[in-house]
């Protein structure tokens, strides 16, 4: 990663339950590559004692997504946004009407890519709940409408099984945070996959959203007419941002390049 796009900005996405402190490890490289980029936090993803009251929905996250990406874009860059697993689904939604062919000409800038990373690539009328539906346990299954998933630590060694420095386990964990039930209940409205360049980083041992499925929604989304390039990762589980930082930073670059 020697050249760069000194025009294109980097927008990030975080998974639920988080924030984007699973790019920080991603962020330095990028910056040492001279680019820039631009954090996306959640809506959805608050302390129940004092976020959003109702809770956020997918919909507001992507509104506010949309609303960050456009303020990039107005200044003069283009852009490419990297989506962390629930982040598929808002940060999929938020781009509608600002890729290429929806941006007017006069606007000179777009979004240029999207790397999923090990994310949802849903299809256009289904929620995470919905796809998630055969590998989920209760409450998580029915949700719990108009209220927060209570964060309590429990997920934290599936979601980073493939890190061996337990301190650095913890820091990540303790990091974590509640997040709304509702926006799982979200549904899709656009596939921006179909029209903007992507790129699905995929693990080989993700203990959080099965490999196998994974498979099958870019396979899916391809036969759908989603033009998605697939980065098998052997060995990686669902946090691939915090364990293989050079990887995603890479792809990232990539897609920048274009």
């Amino acid at each position: 990663m020697t050249s760069h796009r000194s025009n294109v900005t980097f927008v990030l996405v975080p998974g639920s339950f988080s924030t984007p402190i699973f790019y920080d490890k991603v962020t330095p490289i990028l910056t040492s590559q001279g680019y820039t980029f631009k954090e996306a936090p959640l809506l959805s993803a608050a302390k129940a004692s004092s976020g959003r009251q109702p809770p956020a929905t997918m919909q507001e996250d992507a509104a506010q997504i949309h609303s960050v990406i456009e303020s990039v874009l107005d200044e003069g860059n283009d852009v490419v946004v990297a989506v962390h697993s629930y982040g598929g689904f808002p940060g999929t939604e938020a781009l509608k009407g600002l890729g290429r062919a929806g941006r007017p000409p006069s606007k000179g800038t777009a979004v240029i890519g999207i790397v999923y990373i090990v994310s949802f690539l849903p299809p256009v009328g289904s929620s995470l709940r919905d796809l998630m539906h055969d590998y989920q346990s209760e409450p998580f299954k029915s949700g719990l409408p108009g209220q927060y998933f209570l964060f309590d630590g429990r997920m934290g060694p599936a979601v980073f099984n493939d890190l061996t420095d337990e301190a650095e386990i913890r820091r990540y964990v303790a990091a974590m945070i509640d997040h709304s039930s509702d926006s799982f209940g979200g549904k899709l409205s656009y596939a921006a996959y179909k029209d903007i360049p992507s790129t699905f980083i995929l693990p080989e041992n993700d203990l959080v959203v099965p490999t196998s499925f994974q498979h099958e929604m870019v396979e899916l989304a391809v036969r759908d007419g989603g033009r998605v390039k697939k980065i098998a990762v052997p060995g990686a589980g669902h946090a691939v941002n915090v364990s293989r930082p050079e990887l995603v930073a890479e792809a990232l670059v990539d897609a920048a390049r274009g």
